[in-house]
């Protein structure tokens, strides 16, 4: 991250960041097998300038992402994006903010479709090659009426074009802000949310389509209570709603798996299954290939790959769109960083379930508990004696922790997690 103040109303400044992961295993003729490889960057560029009453900012973004897997299989999608905010205070109790945005994103998909078989060649068509434009526009008013109450009514559209199909997204919001004391206000916002569809695992430069069976959209609405405890300090509780439609999520739309199937098995109505336990009821677990599909070669003739009920399925699920919900709590306090001890505590208690032909369960990537917090010290300016001279080594130490827990799957077998991640930094 750089800037460099051209004049005093005038900023250029320029923003990178990147990531690269690899996993490879090595075969016995002691060659590499890259089994999963994927990376993405961004480079984004920005002119701010100050106005009489507000300020503006232009911004380009620059993207490449890629994906590697099975050595010769690969996806690569390259980003050209532009946006526009203002914000402009129009009066002394209007605030206007505003924006625009442009978005041009292109997808190389190869994945040596010769070999594939029929299920996987239908899932190949889902994510093909293409461009995909997004051009969107925003803005919101902060009105304050009187000292007590604050409306933030605002509104979104978007066009989203992909394959020579469109589709249009309305967007529309409202956040109130009600001050009931000197310490204690009460928030409350609903809005409309819509989206392209999209993977279920946030891969580099995968990305499906889909727009003829039109956008992902959400309701959602939200009320909390806001205390200022004095010294820096502030404390919040949140209860939350939302409703999705037409998500493109392809775990939903499958029941929840058994507890597990005999070696060479599936369950038949599964994406995939454990292979070690016996599942509870044995007659749902199939062969993995039908009958007839596998040649002498273990493919399913002239080359194709061989096919399976669980490949089958998996193409079915790419294809379909479910409903759900989620609605929870969240607690949240902090006290500013610019005091010695400083910091956040962020609590969440929550449900996230599908609904997909009249069953309703546990959505796949439900995390009912999840806990952030993190912690800032001021320990002083620390010195070294280094060369006969004394440097600066830190002023701040800041630790941080997450944990956050799955609840159990529905149906079939308990399903558990737990994961705990911390790290602490001096700055």
């Amino acid at each position: 991250r750089a800037t460099y103040d051209v004049t005093p109303q005038d900023r250029l400044g320029v923003f990178a960041f990147g990531s690269y992961d690899y996993l490879a295993e090595d075969t016995v003729t002691g060659e590499q097998l890259t089994l999963f490889e994927a990376q993405f960057h961004r480079v984004d560029l920005r002119y701010d300038h100050l106005l009489p009453r507000g300020k503006l900012r232009t911004a380009f973004t620059l993207g490449r992402d890629a994906s590697t897997v099975q050595q010769d299989r690969d996806v690569h999608s390259t980003l050209t994006a532009a946006r526009t905010e203002l914000e402009q205070r129009v009066a002394q109790d209007v605030l206007l903010r505003a924006g625009t945005d442009l978005a041009l994103e292109s997808f190389e998909v190869e994945l040596g479709t010769s070999d594939l078989s029929p299920s996987a060649l239908r899932l190949a068509e889902v994510f093909a090659s293409r461009t995909d434009l997004t051009l969107g526009a925003h803005a919101d008013v902060v009105l304050a009426i009187g000292p007590r109450l604050t409306l933030t009514p605002g509104l979104r559209v978007d066009l989203f074009g992909s394959r020579a199909i469109s589709a249009w997204g309305l967007d529309p919001r409202l956040a109130v802000r009600a001050q009931a004391s000197k310490r204690l206000a009460l928030l409350t916002a609903f809005g409309v949310a819509h989206q392209a569809p999209s993977f279920v695992l946030p891969i580099p430069g995968v990305a499906p389509t889909g727009l003829a069976a039109g956008l992902q959209s959400a309701l959602q609405n939200s009320f909390g209570a806001e205390l200022s405890l004095g010294d820096g300090m502030l404390a919040s509780a949140t209860v939350f709603q939302n409703a999705f439609f037409g998500m493109t999520d392809p775990l939903g739309s499958l029941p929840p798996s058994l507890g597990g199937c005999p070696p060479g098995l599936f369950p038949d109505d599964t994406l995939a299954g454990d292979r070690v336990q016996q599942p509870t009821d044995a007659s749902y677990c199939g062969p993995r290939f039908r009958s007839g599909t596998l040649g002498a070669d273990r493919a399913g003739g002239s080359g194709q790959g061989a096919d399976s009920r669980s490949g089958q399925r998996a193409a079915d699920a790419f294809l379909v769109r479910t409903m759900g919900k989620a609605y929870g709590l969240e607690l949240f306090f902090k006290r500013k960083l610019t005091k010695r001890l400083g910091g956040f505590f962020a609590y969440t208690l929550s449900r996230s379930t599908r609904s997909y032909e009249g069953r309703s369960y546990v959505a796949t990537f439900d995390r009912t508990h999840v806990l952030n917090v993190a912690l800032a010290y001021d320990l002083g300016r620390l010195l070294v004696w280094a060369r006969g001279r004394r440097r600066p080594v830190a002023d701040r130490v800041a630790p941080r922790l997450r944990w956050q827990a799955s609840a159990p799957s529905v149906g079939g077998g308990a399903r558990s997690s737990h994961s705990v991640f911390g790290c602490a930094m001096l700055t």
